[in-house]
Order: structure tokens, then C-alpha cells, then sequence
């Protein structure tokens, strides 16, 4: 084996060595893993990212043989959140891999940037991270080294990328000097730092670290030695995600608890697990009813009339307490009174609006979950675009403002206080003073209210407050309410999916089809059982006793029932896609049994509810 090249940067022997295949242009960055460089693949005509094995590890046979055995796996994973590898080679002495070109910045840019990220943000990337890994498990491989600075963000789409599954554990940043500890030290999990091998649940737990790094912009172990943070890992209880009032954030702080727990057995049993949870909490989240939604809507128009407006109440309010100090008790009284009508106005005019959205089966807390939602969702689209923190035109601004004062307020007291000053340099500096202050503050309050330009905050804090409450029982009053609509048609395609299921295995070979005969059966076994299932929502939309004090508990249980027929969907669309995998080679039988397994038990809990229920399911 020859001796690795002396040079600290290998480059120009690289670039030699690849002469004719790649063309080898720049470094992109380096780490424990190696040196990553730009580079353009002469037969293919496109750019990658080419990753190379240090030298001085590539000289080693176990080394080698063993980075280019797991690029190789990692290689065959095919996702779309997994940064994909075209190829793994060697020439001479340098061993490397070739993948895409992310055009993004990775997570750990976004958060220095930006600060923490918003809960959807989160929880959006948290998701695809898992699903990605979930993906990546299920064919063998292991990441050992999720973090911040291996996941890109695409500039345009917005999509996560995951990079370097399955080879991060060939070195580690900051492990031990003789590599039986692989990783980044405050992503490793505890029995990884106990001298366990990594599993499918360490990397559960890097997650958790991550996604609590995203929400908060702080790792949850920190220390000045690595082996402080080890330390922690093992014996300290890992901080809990402050969670705000919505139910999102409440989920994400269980989500990132639970994958932070100690024991393994207490984490999710698999990533899949994690994305679902996440995702059924996200689409909980963006799921608004027409009468809400348009509520939400009235409001925020009003709430841009109502502020256009707001200068002229300030002006009445002056006018009658001036009114009223200089005696004239008449005309005192005609402002106070515009002004009561003008307070009383907004709420006179969300009566009517209240009481449509009542009538649709609606409570005062479905108005207050609206209206959080939607000024959520103003901060969050705001946080996007011109960041959470003040930028630096802002900032210049404000200052300007800030030195435009002092030189205002500095010259005209050595106007008052210095004599033989020439008074064009005491007019010029107090002019000069005035323009910046003014200037600066125009420029400053114009890009602070872009930026937190959100509207509906006072109506959101009104529906909270008693008199919210009390309006809503006056919009109410003499309205029977009738039973909520039924819902929409069930997410079930279980019919679809069986069909689907027999033209996938009509394709494959003999043995395979054997072995997976009756999965159209058990397909449509499940068909009946969501159908039954939906039976009995729509029959119980309809119950008399969602007038009455039962109403709650009636539409709890509705919930959880469209909740498990959800469940169910994405659990046959799972075993779809593991269907396909297996036509394209990607698969084994077993994973797909696996994933009907998944189906079944869901089918499992739909048995449960009906038989709670009284209803008779159907079966074939």
C-alpha cells in the first residue's frame, strides 16, 4: 500500500489522479469525515460534491475496505429527503464518493442566521428528517451522525436534504482517540457514550437533540469538555422544549422529550413513529374549517379599518378631556360619547359574524384556536421573510435616530449654555440632528412594523378576555345549535389500495406473488372495517346529544375516531410504497409484511371502537 501523499492539502495530486473523469475545482469543507469539494463529472457533464477519505486513514486496509463497504449501502438508499451518493471509487491512493450538489445552507447556518426556528419549522423538518431516517433504517443502514451540520435546506423548494448516511461512524469530530466512540459529542446518545453500538434508537436520540437545537437555538447538554457533555448525556435529565399554548408546540415538546428519554425503550420504536406523530399534529394545525377560516378573514380586514381609524379616537379622547377641564361639560359628553360608540363599534359588528360561526357548530375556543393559528402563521411567514431579529438596515436606522438626538439635544444646549458659538453651526447642528432623528426614525419604524407588521393580536387577546366570552354568549343567544356536519368522505382508499396492491404483484415473479397472495385480501378486509368506521362518525354527527351537556365528550370521541381512519390511510399508503420498493428491488417480502402488520393493528383499533360502539363491521 503506498504512503499518503505529504502535501496537508491534497488537491493538486487529487485533481492529477481524477484527470479525465473529474474535474476537481474547489473545497466546499472538511471535517472529521474528510475534505468535500466541488467538482464537475466529465462523462456526465454535471457538478457534485465529491467526498474524500483522509489519506492518512486510506492507506489503512480496515479503513478502506470498510468506507467504501458502507458508502456503497449508503448508496442504494433512494429518498426524497436523503441527499443522494452516485458513486463510490478509488484512484491510487485516494478513496472517495460522488453525490449531489445541495443549493441550500445547512440547519446550523439557518439557526446561526436566523435564530431558533419557527414550531411548524420544526417540526416540518424534524418530520421529513424522520421519515428520511426511517427509510434509511429499514434498509440496515444507521446514520450515527445526524446534526445540524449534515442536514441542507434547498434554497428554493424549501426541501430538507439529509447528507452522509450510513459512513458518519468512519470518524468521528469529536470522538475518542481510538474510535470506539463514533459521532458528534452532543448528539450522542447515552448508551452510545456507555460503549454500546450505535442503533436505530441513537439515532432517535440525535434527533431529539436536534430538534430541540432548532427550536431554541441552544444544544440541550452543553460543558467545556467533551467529557463533561458525556457526562451529562448519561445522568443529567434532558431539559424539557419550553411549550407555548397551541397544540402544535405542545406536541413538539412531547415529540423531542420523548426521543431524549435515557432508556432506548422509552424513545419511539422507530422514526416512522416520530414522523407520524409530527405530521399528525402539523396537518392538526393547518386543518381549518370554511366558517373559520372566513371569520379569521372578516377579522383581519376589519382589524386594518379599525387601526386606519385609530388616530381619529386618540383625537376625540384629547378633545373631551380637554373639553372637560375647561368647563364645557356638553360638549365633553358629544366626544365621550363618539368614543364609547366608537369602542363599541367593533364588537357590535362581530355579532352577526359570531353568530354565523356559532351556528355552524362552532364554540368561542374554536375562535380563539382560529385566530392563534392565523396570527401563528402571520409570524411565521413574517420570520421567513425578514428574519426574527432586526436586520441591519433597521438597526443603522435606529442608531441614526439615537446620534440624531444627541446632536439635536447637544447643539442646542451649547446654544443656551456656550456663548460665542456662531449660530449657524448651533442651527446646523440642531438641523442636522433633527433630519437624522427623523429620517432614521421613519426608516426605523417602517421596517420594525414590516416586520411585525401582524394583524389580528388584539382581536386573539379580546376573544380571550371575559368580555370575548360574553359576546360570544350574546351572539349565541336563542340559537339552537345544530349537530356539526359530517365529515368529509373518509380518508380511506383501502378499495383503491387492494386494486392497486394486485396490479403491483402481477408483475412480480412467481415465488414473490406466492408469498404475498393474500395481502389484496387483507387489504380489503380493512376496506370494511374504515367503512364501518365511517358508518358510525356520520351517525354520530347526527346525535341528538351534541346539544346537550354530552357534547364534548361525543366530539372527542368523533375525533379519535377520524384520527385512527387517518392512521389508517398512511398505513396502507405505506404498504404501497413498500410494494413498489419491492418491484423496483429496493425491498424484501418481510418489510412489506412488516408494514401490514403496521395496517393491521390499526385495523386492530378501528375492531375496538365499532365493537365499543355496537356497530357491526363488515367482513369478507
Amino acid at each position: 500500500m503506498p504512503e499518503p501523499h505529504s502535501t496537508a492539502d491534497p488537491l493538486v495530486p487529487l485533481r492529477d489522479a481524477l484527470r479525465g473523469r473529474y474535474d476537481v475545482q474547489r473545497e466546499l469543507g472538511r471535517g472529521g469525515m474528510g475534505i468535500v469539494y466541488l467538482a464537475h463529472e466529465v462523462a456526465l457533464d454535471r457538478p457534485v460534491a465529491l467526498k474524500l477519505l483522509p489519506p492518512e486513514l486510506a492507506v489503512q486496509p480496515e479503513w478502506r475496505e470498510r468506507f467504501v463497504r458502507e458508502a456503497k449501502t449508503a448508496a442504494r438508499l433512494s429518498h426524497p429527503n436523503i441527499l443522494p451518493i452516485f458513486a463510490v471509487d478509488s484512484a491510487g491512493e485516494f478513496v472517495f464518493f460522488t453525490m449531489a450538489v445541495g443549493n441550500g445552507e445547512t440547519l446550523a447556518h439557518r439557526v446561526r442566521t436566523r435564530g431558533p426556528l419557527p414550531p411548524q419549522e420544526v417540526a416540518r423538518v424534524l418530520r421529513d428528517i424522520a421519515r428520511a431516517v426511517d427509510d434509511a433504517h429499514k434498509a440496515g443502514v444507521i446514520h450515527r451522525d445526524l446534526k445540524a451540520e449534515n442536514v441542507i435546506v434547498e434554497a428554493e423548494s424549501e426541501r430538507v436534504l439529509v447528507m452522509d448516511f450510513g459512513i458518519a461512524h468512519v470518524r468521528s469530530d469529536d470522538a475518542a482517540g481510538d474510535g470506539e466512540i463514533a459521532g458528534t459529542v452532543p448528539y450522542l446518545s447515552p448508551e452510545q457514550v456507555r460503549g454500546a453500538a450505535a442503533s436505530e434508537r441513537s439515532d432517535l436520540y440525535a434527533l431529539g437533540v436536534l430538534g430541540y437545537y432548532l427550536a431554541t437555538a441552544r444544544l440541550p447538554f452543553t460543558g467545556t469538555t467533551a467529557a463533561e457533555i458525556l457526562t451529562l448525556h448519561v445522568a443529567q435529565p434532558a431539559p424539557r422544549l419550553p411549550a407555548g399554548g397551541s397544540a402544535l408546540e405542545q406536541a413538539l415538546a412531547d415529540a423531542v422529550k420523548r426521543c431524549l428519554a435515557k432508556d432506548p425503550e422509552h424513545r419511539f420504536q422507530t422514526a416512522g413513529e416520530l414522523a407520524d406523530a409530527l405530521d399528525t399534529s402539523l396537518k392538526a394545525r393547518d386543518e381549518l374549517s370554511v366558517p373559520l377560516e372566513a371569520f379569521v378573514l372578516r377579522l383581519r380586514h376589519r382589524s386594518r379599518v379599525l387601526s386606519g381609524l385609530a388616530p381619529l379616537g386618540v383625537l376625540l379622547t384629547i378633545g373631551a378631556l380637554g373639553a372637560l377641564a375647561s368647563g364645557r361639560v356638553q360638549a365633553a359628553g358629544v366626544m365621550g360619547g363618539l368614543v364609547a360608540v366608537a369602542l363599541a363599534l367593533p364588537v357590535a359588528l362581530m355579532l352577526p359574524l359570531t353568530r354565523r360561526v356559532l351556528r355552524a357548530g362552532h364554540t368561542p375556543d374554536d375562535i380563539v384556536r382560529a385566530l392563534k393559528h392565523d396570527v401563528d402563521r402571520q409570524r411565521e411567514v413574517l420570520a421567513y421573510q425578514f428574519g426574527k431579529r432586526a436586520s441591519a438596515v433597521e438597526r443603522v436606522a435606529r442608531w441614526t435616530a439615537y446620534a440624531g438626538l444627541a446632536l439635536f439635544g447637544a447643539g442646542a444646549e451649547a446654544g443656551m449654555l456656550v456663548g460665542g458659538l456662531p449660530t449657524g453651526l448651533v442651527i446646523g447642528a440642531m438641523t442636522g440632528g433633527a433630519i437624522a432623528a427623523i429620517a432614521g426614525g421613519a426608516v426605523g419604524a417602517q421596517r420594525h412594523r414590516r416586520r411585525q407588521g401582524v394583524t389580528g393580536t388584539r382581536w386573539l387577546r379580546f376573544w380571550r378576555s371575559r368580555v370575548g366570552k360574553w359576546t360570544a354568549r350574546i351572539a349565541g343567544l336563542r340559537l339552537r345549535q345544530p349537530a356539526l356536519a359530517p365529515p368529509p368522505d373518509s380518508p380511506f382508499t383501502e378499495s383503491a389500495a387492494a386494486a392497486a396492491a394486485q396490479r403491483l404483484i402481477a408483475d412480480m415473479p412467481d415465488d414473490v406473488r406466492q408469498q404475498l397472495e393474500d395481502l389484496p385480501h387483507a387489504l380489503l378486509k380493512l376496506d370494511m372495517r374504515g367503512r364501518g368506521l365511517q358508518t358510525w362518525i356520520a351517525q354520530l354527527t347526527t346525535d341528538p346529544a351534541l346539544r346537550d351537556g354530552r357534547r364534548s365528550q361525543l366530539l372527542e370521541q368523533r375525533d379519535a375516531a377520524e384520527r385512527c381512519l387517518t392512521d389508517g390511510s398512511a398505513a396502507l399508503e405505506a404498504v404501497l410504497r413498500e410494494l413498489e420498493r419491492l418491484r423496483a428491488g429496493t425491498a424484501t417480502v418481510d418489510s412489506v409484511s412488516a408494514r401490514l402488520d403496521a395496517a393491521r393493528e390499526i385495523g386492530a383499533a378501528v375492531d375496538r371502537i365499532l365493537e365499543g360502539r355496537g356497530v357491526v363491521k363488515g367482513e369478507t
